[in-house]
């Protein structure tokens, strides 16, 4: 068996249905592998779009998506998507080709140190006939092990077609370690002593599968719940102690109440979590996760590391439950959706963004997989859009990286067929990486692409405003998205009303391939966040 062979081998051992690449000459012998095997190779138009799909399907599989892409500029493109998939918390693994030691002397372009390259992801492995199976194995582990993230494998085409010199032995996967209850005990003065505490769950819930012991948690200690970008959904938000989303705009009450709280208790809190800056709230923290819980930029006073599930089941009894917690979270959310709601007028040819986002909401089922890219539009939408469901919701947070919501639909469509997909980009988002419309189209599957237009990089203008200098190299003039539409094969709808909107999103739901939907928005709306 080549190394080629056991690598397409192991893959398809593992699960693996479909790599995202865009492959090079260097990659004929893994490509060639790959279809013998029967896994699927999605084509995407640039790397970095084909590792925000495989960020997605790790989320949504809770197992490695799998990318690849060639030498020089193709890796250089994957290792961006590969660390952002890390700092998003998304088990990857990332493939791409090298150049062959014997081609080295005559090599004059292209070359670049993968390992350096990739130093910002977890691990980096280069194939050799020796270290084959050990080396996939343990990237494979390493990409899911908490805080998960994305581990890169290299192998040139040399090496691909030559035999493996060694056994496949493979190692155990680790056992998780038993929950002991001595690990919890210097937080429980804390928790017992609160009066006024508050749940915050970050992205460590979803790696720990922990969803159902958290809504235990906070119904047997009666006190709200609040939950970062990357655990939306991970708490149902139409649950009376559900307070909001801590993100970066609209959220002013729900940082007062944290600020006001005597204890906030993090579950599965990281860094990444926080969208503009890192935690700066007075509150006492004591943060629960299933590793790396004493993360600086919280400054806990106590961090509890161990497996959250029965963590969490353990403490549902250590405190009496609160009487006023249905009331501070549902204050909080109605502090919160009139804080979204913007006081300008209307503008001809143009609906607001809090209308849009509940036109959106009732036009599409509750099942609704949404992808979310990085916008000013997304701090609303975080806000604003309801959902009750775990992994219904995918944003770029952690690195915060424009492209994100075509490619993780994309990866949604192909692993889920018949789930309702929506990806809402920003007008600059989408040009970014606009040849992934060609992916969409190839699919021939139902997918709403929801363009919010506002012919700007609505954010950075944002900040400039609040900085008071100038407005600058943040607007650019309007692309006819309905011809754009048509080059690339896709149907079109225009939203640029309220009092259509819904009735347009409905049947751009009802359709049976993919639909490009124009939401035209004035930027001037996102000033009321300054």
């Amino acid at each position: 068996m080549t190394i080629a062979e056991y690598l397409a081998t192991f893959l398809k051992n593992s699960g693996v249905q479909t790599v995202f690449g865009l492959p090079g000459g260097e990659n004929v012998p893994v490509v060639e592998a790959l279809r013998q095997a029967g896994i699927g190779l999605a084509l995407m138009h640039h790397e970095t779009s084909a590792a925000f799909a495989a960020d997605v399907l790790g989320q949504l599989t809770d197992t490695p998506g799998v990318c690849l892409s060639t030498v020089g500029p193709g890796a250089v493109n994957l290792a961006a998507g590969a660390t952002a998939a890390t700092r998003e918390r998304s088990p990857v693994l990332a493939i791409t080709a090298e150049i062959a030691a014997s081609w080295l002397p005559n090599v004059t372009h292209m070359k670049v140190d993968l390992t350096a390259l990739f130093g910002q992801t977890k691990g980096s492995h280069h194939l050799t006939p020796d270290n084959t199976p050990a080396a996939l194995a343990a990237s494979w582990q390493l990409a899911q092990q908490v805080p998960r993230g994305a581990v890169h494998v290299a192998v040139d085409p040399e090496t691909a077609v030559l035999p493996l010199t060694t056994p496949i032995t493979l190692p155990d996967p680790p056992e998780p370690e038993p929950f002991a209850p001595a690990v919890v005990e210097a937080a429980l003065p804390y928790l017992r002593a609160a009066k006024r505490p508050f749940l915050l769950a970050g992205v460590g819930v979803e790696a720990a599968g922990a969803q159902p012991e958290l809504l235990a948690l906070a119904e047997a200690w009666q006190i709200p719940v609040a939950v970062t970008p990357k655990a939306k959904g991970h708490f149902p938000e139409n649950h009376p102690l559900f307070a909001g989303v801590f993100t970066a705009y609209g959220d002013k009450a729900l940082r007062q109440a944290l600020n006001e709280a005597d204890l906030v208790v993090g579950v599965g809190l990281d860094s990444v979590d926080f969208v503009t800056s890192t935690w700066n709230s007075p509150a006492l923290v004591v943060n629960l996760a299933e590793a790396e819980a004493d993360d600086p930029a919280l400054r806990p006073v106590v961090a509890v590391n161990g497996r959250l599930s029965p963590l969490l089941a353990h403490l549902q009894t250590i405190r009496q439950p609160r009487s006023d917690g249905v009331a501070r979270a549902a204050d909080i959310r109605q502090q919160i959706a009139a804080a979204l709601v913007t006081p300008y007028p209307d503008t001809p040819g143009c609906l607001k963004l809090h209308d849009l986002i509940a036109a959106l909401r009732r036009a599409v089922p509750e099942e609704t997989a949404v992808t979310v890219d990085v916008g000013a539009f997304k701090l609303v939408f975080l806000q604003q859009w309801r959902t009750n469901t775990p992994k219904s919701v995918f944003v770029a947070n952690g690195l915060s990286a424009m492209g994100y919501a075509i490619p993780g639909a994309i990866a949604i469509r192909i692993a889920q067929p018949h789930r309702p997909v929506v990806a809402i980009a920003g007008d600059g988002a989408l040009l970014m990486y606009a040849g992934e419309l060609a992916t969409v189209a190839r699919l021939q599957q139902p997918l709403i692409i929801l363009v919010v237009v506002d012919e700007a990089l609505s954010l950075i203008r944002l900040k400039q405003l609040r900085q008071e200098v100038a407005v600058h190299a943040t607007e650019f003039g309007y692309t006819n998205y309905e011809a754009l539409a048509a080059a690339f094969g896709l149907s079109y709808r225009l939203v640029d009303n309220v009092a259509t909107a819904e009735e347009t999103l409905r049947e751009a739901a009802g359709l049976t391939h993919p639909v490009l939907v124009e939401a035209r928005v004035n930027k001037v709306e996102y000033e009321h966040f300054r």
